[in-house]
């Protein structure tokens, strides 16, 4: 859908409904925050007004118990536009509502009445594609209850609460400036997603508020003769089948373009341009990618074929939001990424347009499944258990200013509770029920970027003592979300729950913190909520997280090896206990050696294993670390794997069970142990086979692609050098 017309002489684009008028502005890039209105009656997590919407095939009302996402086309925003226009971004939702996999509902939109056509095709579109997956009669009638297409458009609704919502939750869209003699066209634009590995070149950051000549070029696919220069210029081309993106883009660069706009095919829908396989792999393909509209792009090359002088610019524009949700609780919430995005912040802020890379249906439904997951863990901790409070709304910031040179406890907030007040001495399990917010009413007002909170305790028998540096034990591990103030995570530690007991007349001290720099600076700190609680159900546990390897009603014995080993005296590294990861690495691990009496019957392995930082190879972050036990001749392997297919998508297999998805920035991505967004898992083996009565030896080393890892610092531009953060356990019953 063009928004205006394109000959040398063109006209101004027509006027666009009065809402959007209204609430958009465009910026270049680094722009000030999107206009909002503060109702405060319509921030996330407080009761939804009063809904009713008529649809294709009658009305709908959230109902109580089961929650509702919403989503709005944007008929001037090329992704949402993809999003609705190409079937095969429809397949994980539909899927997942046939076979039952959710039972939320899936409210469409179209933003004004010119769009409201799409909503009856986006309803045929989905329709058919069931058909053509090969999804039976029986599973699609199932499907169609859960999908609900409304006639009214958004500017049109009666319950006006919803466009101000959507104005309060504002995201952004990309836009290509289009100028020929004086008169200026604005075209949706759909950038690139180059997957991951430096592909990434958003053109109204490359190109700021800079105006580009643009050059028409028949074909990308076809080799170009060597004197080719269009150095300056942005290349304008069809987007032909007849080779990839990557090689239009290498063919552009050959010329010395700055970037290239490929216009879709006529009747085409626009496609998000990606790498595949190696490709992603080769850092010297750098030009800035987007795809047009086959009308504007037709209207685009008319005009440059006919020998006007033709200039772009690129910009992103603060938008009306496009998604929210209602959750079985019947409260606001904010889904997709986009909610409160405010626009021309730098990478991994809020603001970071990364939240909406994919237009695919697929966000969706995981904003469906953490609604479910959320509301399945407020019911199945409500059960017969104690409780016992830690932390309760406590800001993470360094009780004395920073962590260096500081013991554990002076790194964040901490607390003393007596031994006896825990009442672990006849549990058969014990959890850390931890939620994490922000002090921000919305997404927008969250820290940025991925941060590690660890929960230390320490016992002592000295009644009001402290603990001194470097000692205590890691009891839990989290990895912080980009920009969301959401997540409530159950985590089983009830194999350690005997270190929670060693001086039963005493008492434990216990402190949860981060990098003294998380946070953005420590200015908008993460807030915790944090309890054990002891005798959970197991069978209801099982439900949020796997249950434990070791569960009994006697606590067992927890030995620490290697407690307190990191390659920093004094620093941040020292606090963690991380431990640079090169070639020697292993040899901060010396031989363990522990004694088992006869008594004994178990014994049972435990770590917290985690990669971070980087190198040329990716690791340990980005890349698949294996850590090999040895035990008396035995050996043992926890893999840190990560999603060997598709795992730019890797951790969005566990948000049905709590990772927060649509983290602003690299969520996605599943990492060498980890998440963001979401608990450590605390890795578990059963040892006993291989322990003996008496002495045993325990060793312990760490490898990438079955080596040790390359020595020295890490290429010039990766972003620190890989670490791994272990914390190990030997449990005895």
């Amino acid at each position: 859908m063009a928004w205006g017309f394109l000959a040398c002489a063109m006209s101004a684009p027509h006027l666009q409904d009065n809402i959007f008028r209204q609430i958009t502005h465009p910026y270049v890039f680094k722009s000030a925050s999107p206009l909002v209105y503060h109702n405060s009656s319509l921030l996330p997590g407080a009761p939804a007004p009063k809904l009713t919407i008529k649809t294709l095939f009658g009305s709908f009302s959230p109902t109580r118990g089961r929650p509702a996402i919403f989503n709005v086309l944007d008929s001037r925003s090329a992704f949402s536009l993809s999003l609705w226009d190409r079937p095969a971004h429809f397949d994980s939702l539909l899927r997942a509502l046939a076979s039952g996999l959710t039972a939320s509902d899936f409210v469409f939109f179209a933003d004004s009445p010119s769009a409201l056509p799409k909503v009856s095709i986006l309803a045929d579109s989905m329709e058919l594609r069931m058909v053509h997956i090969g999804i039976s009669t029986e599973q699609r009638a199932l499907a169609r209850r859960h999908l609900h297409f409304a006639t009214t458009p958004l500017v049109s609704l009666p319950e006006h609460w919803v466009s101000d919502l959507l104005t309060q939750w504002s995201t952004t869209r990309d836009e290509l400036q289009v100028d020929c003699g004086g008169s200026t066209l604005t075209m949706p634009r759909l950038d690139a997603k180059y997957d991951w590995l430096g592909w990434s070149f958003d053109p109204s950051g490359v190109f700021r508020n800079h105006t580009i000549r643009a050059e028409w070029m028949d074909s990308l696919c076809i080799k170009q003769p060597g004197s080719c220069n269009l150095q300056g210029a942005v290349v304008v081309a069809p987007d032909s089948s007849s080779c990839d993106a990557y090689s239009k883009v290498k063919a552009a660069m050959q010329c010395n373009a700055s970037g290239v706009v490929l216009v879709a095919a006529a009747g085409q829908p626009l496609e998000v341009l990606n790498c595949t396989g190696a490709e992603c792999n080769d850092q010297k393909v750098v030009l800035p990618l987007m795809m047009v509209q086959a009308s504007d792009g037709t209207a685009l090359h008319k005009s440059l074929v006919s020998g006007d002088e033709v200039s772009l610019q690129f910009s992103t524009v603060d938008s009306i939001g496009t998604d929210f949700a209602i959750s079985s609780e019947g409260l606001l919430a904010e889904s997709w990424g986009g909610s409160g995005l405010g626009a021309g912040l730098v990478d991994g802020n809020p603001g970071d347009k990364s939240a909406k890379l994919y237009p695919d249906m697929s966000f969706l439904l995981w904003a469906a499944q953490s609604l479910e997951y959320q509301a399945r863990l407020a019911e199945r901790t409500a059960g017969r258990h104690v409780a016992v409070p830690i932390f309760e709304s406590t800001h993470l910031r360094p009780a004395t200013g920073d962590c260096y040179g500081a013991a554990p406890f002076g790194c964040g907030p901490w607390k003393s509770i007596p031994q006896k007040t825990l009442r672990l001495s006849h549990s058969p399990t014990v959890h850390l029920d931890m939620a994490l917010s922000c002090g921000g009413a919305q997404d927008k007002d969250c820290p940025q970027w991925d941060h590690i909170i660890t929960l230390r305790a320490c016992c002592t028998s000295a009644q009001g003592g402290d603990c001194p540096a470097q000692s205590g034990f890691e009891l839990g591990r989290w990895m912080t979300s980009f920009g969301r103030r959401e997540g409530h995570w159950l985590s089983d530690i009830s194999p350690l729950g005997g270190l929670l007991q060693a001086h039963q007349t005493g008492q434990c001290n216990f402190t949860v913190f981060s990098a003294p720099w998380a946070g953005n600076q420590g200015s908008i700190p993460w807030v915790v909520t944090l309890a054990l609680r002891v005798g959970l159900n197991p069978s209801a546990a099982a439900a949020v997280n796997p249950p434990a390897a070791l569960s009994s009603v006697t606590q067992p014995t927890v030995l620490t090896p290697w407690l307190g080993t990191t390659t920093e005296t004094g620093g941040i590294a020292e606090v963690f206990r991380w431990v640079f990861f090169n070639q020697s690495f292993s040899s901060h691990f010396p031989p363990f050696e522990f004694s088992r009496s006869p008594a004994v019957t178990k014994v049972v392995l435990a770590a917290y294993i985690t990669g971070h930082g980087n190198d040329q190879h990716g690791c340990g972050e980005f890349c698949a670390t294996t850590h090999h036990f040895g035990l008396n001749g035995h050996s043992f392997v926890k893999n840190n794997s990560v999603p060997a297919t598709n795992p730019q998508l890797g951790c969005t297999h566990y948000v049905a069970t709590g990772v927060v998805p649509n983290e602003y920035g690299t969520w996605l991505y599943g990492r060498d142990g980890w998440c963001n967004g979401h608990p450590v898992s605390l890795w578990q083996m059963d040892v006993t086979a291989a322990s003996t009565v008496g002495s045993n030896i325990l060793t312990y080393s760490g490898l990438w692609n079955g080596t040790l890892p390359d020595p020295g610092p890490p290429a010039a531009w990766q972003q620190a050098e890989p670490v791994i953060m272990a914390s190990m356990y030997l449990m005895m019953m």
